[in-house]
């Protein structure tokens, strides 16, 4: 149960990570950046990810 919904809340993250690497490459839309290292790294890191994860999808469609 506990596992199951541990899964659920990290594809949703991925999801919602995707969907702003999304805005940010098709808008030009950007982020504050806050004086948070460690926060600001674990963003950027995030959504180069997802950035990857959508490149892939989009060349595997084509």
């Amino acid at each position: 149960m506990v596992l199951g919904r541990l899964t659920h809340y990290a594809f949703d993250a991925v999801l919602l990570s995707a969907f702003l690497a999304g805005v940010k490459r098709s808008t030009g839309l950007t982020y504050v950046d806050y004086p948070l290292v460690p926060a600001s790294q674990v963003g950027q890191h995030h959504i180069k990810r997802d950035r990857a994860v959508m490149d892939f999808d989009i060349s595997r469609d084509r």
